[in-house]
């Protein structure tokens, strides 16, 4: 049911129209005696429709008009009068009346055309309104799309343009909303021109001069890439896409277009191709066997792989991993063991066999991990190294270590043996247990550095490191035994391979007795030269008195020539003749 009001000053016809207004029960009438009372009722009680008399007294049916429009713009309005001026309707209509209907002739008649006016002037009404409202969702939409977007009408004027161009261009919609004549070219172009969103409502062959590289046409819709976009001065990539936009018969209304900028996704791409194949020659390239897996099955392998296998490319993809194992068993035990590491480290490491296609088995070091990081359901990437000769390099090493080691205990020095990675002691002979006073399962928990004094436990871990890292190298050195004694020893340092271990083999040669001969052989030197100055001060002192020289003639060469010949005859000659009388040189 609608509501109406009807304004009248006649009381009579107000009853009158009420009565055969809802008479059907289509229509619920108020009625009101002046504009000034229909005024009041419509500022608490909407209506669907007004109806009003021209003449009134204080406020004219125009006047009430002008006064609805301005307040309730969406109200349908007719002016029911029994004034015909021609001036009249025109006003009216200029102010916004829906329908002008005179009075006069049968009610019956009258009332049924004002009932049809009724019925129409809603409809179309509605119909406005929900054309509107259809328009502020369809605007609002475009306004929180993402992209930059803007449509047309079938015209070449501006309709929308969302919040997204705005912030690309710098053009505010009041400034381009409504416009035509190609203005939405110019914030990209700086000119006029056609743009994709006109290819639909236009011949394709119209715009095939200007730029544009057509990628794809599906369903009306058109998507197109260029690189002469130029918004806010700056040439950019853009990805644009164009559509119809159709009224609610199916006819065609305008056009919409969204634009999106891909500079940088075009640069990343760029940047990832070339990644690509950085990682493509890496793939290729890499002297160890590399190869991705998804649910146990090659998807991709290198030449060196195939080389390693002895199988082509085309042999390994698509097949099961499971075909380079020897036997089941052993396959699902290198899984297990891997996928333990994949969950706990993200990385597995492991040691396995594998059978090549001429039979041949071969010792592998697999590694593995997730081709995307913790998620183990988008596949593996593996390398594989054949390490069987350096197993049996290290099997022969091993073999000739353990037959020498007797060798190294019959040794007449200390031997120590360290892993270079940890600096722990590995071994030692018997001699190097006895120079330090500890049993070789004692020395097998020590590092390297416990073997010196605390003051200079620094400077020798720097001189194994150099060691290691040069292979050799021969330094004198101070070591200390289990109870704090210092022992000199020059060491003799040689790196090797044990078991697959880098080590370093220092031999400690004990020069403490030498040290300690050197020692008190330079101490009876310095003795015997004290002793020699002291015996030529006597002399001298002797040979001022008997040659009667005087104190300040000491020190001459004379004298010092006679000190020579007398202590070289006191030492030199034999005991029975050393005393004689020594005469002063004039």
């Amino acid at each position: 049911m609608f509501s109406l009001l009807y304004v009248d000053d006649e009381e009579v016809l107000l009853d009158l129209g009420r009565t055969y207004l809802e008479k059907e029960g289509e229509f619920s009438v108020v009625t009101a005696e002046s504009a000034h009372k229909g005024l009041v009722h419509l500022a608490t009680h909407p209506v669907d429709l007004i109806i009003s008399d021209y003449q009134m007294p204080d406020v004219d049916g125009l006047a009430f008009l002008k006064i609805v429009r301005e307040k309730y713009p969406e109200i349908p309005f007719i002016l029911f009068t029994g004034r015909g001026r021609e001036e009249v309707i025109i006003d009216a209509i200029n102010n916004g009346a829906d329908f002008y209907l005179q009075k006069g002739g049968d009610p019956k008649a009258q009332f049924a055309e004002l009932k049809h006016k009724i019925r129409i002037a809603i409809e179309r009404r509605s119909a406005i309104n929900a054309l509107r409202e259809s328009r502020q969702r369809l605007s609002d939409i475009i306004n929180f799309l993402p992209d930059a977007t803007f449509a047309i009408d079938t015209g070449g004027r501006v309709i929308a343009w969302n919040k997204a161009i705005e912030d690309m261009t710098g053009f505010m919609a009041p400034e381009m909303l409504g416009k035509g004549d190609f203005e939405y070219a110019l914030p990209f172009y700086g000119t006029r021109r056609p743009v994709l969103v006109d290819l639909i409502l236009k011949s394709p062959d119209e715009i095939d001069r200007f730029r544009y590289a057509l990628i794809n046409q599906e369903g009306g819709v058109l998507i197109a890439e260029t690189t002469a976009a130029r918004p806010r001065g700056k040439t950019s990539t853009m990805l644009a896409k164009a559509s119809l936009l159709y009224d609610k018969n199916g006819t065609v209304a305008g056009a919409i277009e969204s634009i999106r900028d891909i500079t940088e996704s075009k640069h990343l791409e760029e940047a990832l191709r070339q990644r690509e194949a950085e990682l493509n020659g890496i793939f290729r390239a890499t002297p160890a066997g590399i190869g991705a897996l998804d649910d146990r099955i090659f998807r991709e392998v290198n030449t060196y792989l195939c080389t390693m296998t002895g199988y082509s490319h085309d042999e390994l993809i698509g097949k099961n991993a499971r075909m380079l194992y020897l036997s089941d068993s052993e396959y699902e035990s290198v899984r297990t063991k891997k996928h333990s590491q994949l969950t706990l480290h993200g990385i597995a490491t492991v040691e396995c066999r594998w059978q090549r296609k001429d039979g041949s088995i071969i010792d592998i070091l697999l590694s593995s991990a997730p081709l995307v990081a913790g998620d183990l359901s988008k596949g593996l990437i593996f390398s594989a190294i054949d390490i069987t000769e350096r197993k049996k390099a290290a099997s022969e090493l091993l073999a000739a270590y353990e037959k020498n080691k007797g060798l190294m205990d019959s040794a007449n020095d200390a031997i120590f043996i360290a892993d270079i990675e940890t600096g722990m002691l590995i071994d030692a002979n018997i001699k190097a247990q006895q120079m330090i006073g500890r049993t070789r399962p004692e020395i097998q928990q020590m590092h390297i550095t416990a073997l010196y004094p605390d003051r200079d436990k620094e400077t020798y871990r720097k001189y194994f490191n150099q060691h290691a890292q040069v292979g050799s190298g021969i330094q004198e050195e101070i070591v200390v035994d289990s109870e704090g004694r210092e022992i000199t020893v020059i060491v003799s340092a040689t790196r090797l391979e044990i078991s697959g271990r880098s080590c370093l083999m220092g031999i400690f040669h004990d020069v403490s007795e030498m040290k300690n001969a050197q020692d008190a052989l330079r101490f009876a030197n310095k003795k015997l030269n004290m002793l020699t100055e002291i015996t030529r001060h006597d002399i001298r002192n002797k040979l001022t008195v008997l040659g009667g020289v005087s104190r300040t003639a000491e020190g001459s060469p004379a004298q010092d020539a006679v000190l020579d010949v007398s202590l070289q005859t006191q030492t030199d000659a034999p005991d029975n003749q050393r005393e004689h009388r020594v005469y002063p040189v004039i």
